[in-house]
């Protein structure tokens, strides 16, 4: 786990953490997964967004419970709530969706897709078919991802292509979509027409 490539993504603010305190967080709000790091961080998730080969070191105490463990530098102790569903694995690019149709890979240039959805999708639901549901409501054409935030628009050229590989952020509802990369637009284009 880094800051950079969190393998939970939801925060939970707690005044003493401890592994009773973060798993009650986090089944408070449905999720199927809690974690903690540094012996004072909880997080929340329905996806593992990140792999990492090397076993985790977690020694840390919690700050809440000196006799518990609560993660280590950089490493997550993990619990899944087994009454719900979780998703891991390597992000794959859907290719289409209903009337979507992928578009490609584009560097995001701060206004390429100015516009939101209809209804705000919360980053933590994001999937590739919430951002295209979300833009075709609002009558958009064009719905692009950037690290699992939905941009809407309507959009005759994508600017500048790159290699899809670019866009390898995982959906944090779905960890088998990828949702678009740092700075990077995942684009689909609507092919159908609006009633």
């Amino acid at each position: 786990d880094s800051v950079q490539e969190r393998v939970l993504h939801h925060l939970v603010t707690l005044p003493n953490v401890t592994v009773e305190a973060c798993l009650d967080a986090c089944i408070v709000d449905n999720y199927a997964l809690a974690g903690l790091e540094f012996g004072h961080e909880c997080y929340c998730g329905n996806s593992i967004l990140y792999n990492y080969p090397q076993p985790p070191t977690c020694t840390l105490p919690c700050t809440g419970n000196s006799s518990e463990i609560c993660g280590g530098l950089e490493s997550l102790t993990l619990y899944q709530n087994a009454n719900i569903p979780f998703t891991i694995g390597n992000g794959s690019v859907l290719q289409s969706y209903d009337l979507w149709q992928l578009w490609g890979c584009v560097e995001e240039n701060g206004g390429l897709l100015a516009h939101g959805p209809k209804v705000p999708i919360p980053t933590e639901q994001m999937t590739v078919e919430r951002c295209a549901d979300g833009c075709a409501a609002a009558g958009w054409t064009t719905a692009g991802l950037e690290r699992g935030r939905v941009r809407c628009g309507n959009i005759t050229s994508p600017g500048v292509m790159v290699p899809m590989s670019d866009c390898n952020s995982r959906c944090m509802d779905d960890a088998f979509e990828s949702c678009g990369g740092f700075n990077r637009l995942q684009l689909y284009r609507f092919q159908g027409t609006f009633s």
